[in-house]
């Protein structure tokens, strides 16, 4: 048996911590309006626009790796898992 260039276990848990990251961010989100219900400021309409726009992005991040897996292109879902998750490393 050879070995498969790509690893299905290090595409999925890349795919985890992308979910991870959008479940943080729009409960940041969610946590902010919450704190300034009573007196929303223009600051916090700006971190509240930065936490939706995260989780988006870690969103479009897994659909996009979703979309290789569909199209059975294990090998370049594996290349874009690589790709966020040094991303990630440098953030």
């Amino acid at each position: 048996m050879t070995r498969q260039p790509y690893r299905l276990n290090y595409i999925v848990d890349v795919l985890r911590e992308a979910a991870q990251d959008a479940d943080k961010e729009l409960e940041e989100a969610l946590v902010l309006l919450q704190n300034g219900y009573a007196q929303p400021t223009e600051e916090l309409f700006v971190k509240l626009l930065i936490s939706v726009v995260r989780a988006y992005k870690a969103n479009a991040e897994i659909l996009g790796i979703v979309n290789l897996l569909e199209d059975n292109q294990l090998e370049a879902a594996q290349r874009e898992a690589e790709r966020i998750e040094r991303k990630r490393k440098k953030s």
